[in-house]
């Protein structure tokens, strides 16, 4: 689940949809209930979000 995550978020970074994907990812974090959490976590795209941040400093907010 790691790896889909993780390619589709360089996918939306290569079309130029970081910002929308951001959003998307955003909103999930936000309405994750408790019990959820660690499933989160586990298919958060760690690596590819580092793509995004470095190729657009200015949606690193969001990620905070």
């Amino acid at each position: 689940m790691l790896s889909y995550d993780n390619k589709l978020c360089g996918a939306y970074l290569a079309a130029g949809r970081s910002a929308e994907y951001m959003d998307k990812l955003l909103k999930e974090v936000q309405a994750v209930k408790p019990e959820n959490a660690a499933a989160l976590e586990v298919q958060f795209p760690r690596g590819s979000i580092g793509a995004i941040v470095e190729e657009h400093p200015e949606l690193l907010p969001k990620c905070k």
